[in-house]
């Protein structure tokens, strides 16, 4: 290997690490358990170090599994954390503010700030009952969906 420093080596070096980590804990914990259960059918035989043996096997099995969802984790992190990486294009220069869209009976004046850009004009809103967009202007109206619901009472 050469002489250079590359993060992309020791990254490596520690995803295997976590994954030898993982493995080996793995295969402890089988082979602790299946002692536990070997040191249980003896102690239920009347062996009084057995159960000191069992208790001993399950305790490391218990260790040995949660070191491995441990390594697991931190592996998972890593691998996320080094995941692809995308090229970032540089921002070109914004686009100029484009005006808001004009209703049959709206006129191009519009207000502006001190800038000459058009200032935000509330949004209309979507009436409950129906999927007409209604305009606040118009909200008032006896034709418009919102002026059809007036609330439990409402006349008929």
């Amino acid at each position: 290997m050469s002489g250079r420093v590359d993060g992309r080596a020791s990254g490596r070096g520690v995803l295997l690490a976590l994954v030898a980590g993982i493995t080996v804990t793995i295969v402890a914990w089988g082979i602790l358990v299946l002692a536990a259960i070997d040191f249980g059918r003896d102690a239920r035989a009347g062996t009084g170090e057995s159960w000191v043996l069992m208790a001993g096997a399950t305790l490391g099995a218990v260790a040995c599994l949660f070191l491995a969802i441990i390594f697991a984790a931190k592996l998972q992190a890593r691998v996320k954390s080094t995941g692809p990486r995308t090229a970032v294009e540089p921002e070109t220069a914004s686009p100029e503010p484009s005006s808001p869209p004009l209703d049959a009976d709206d006129t191009a004046t519009t207000e502006v700030d001190d800038e000459g850009l058009p200032l935000p004009q509330p949004a209309p809103y979507a009436s409950r009952h129906s999927n007409t967009v209604v305009d606040d202007d118009h909200a008032d109206t006896e034709d418009s969906p919102a002026a059809a619901y007036r609330g439990k009472r409402a006349k008929r």
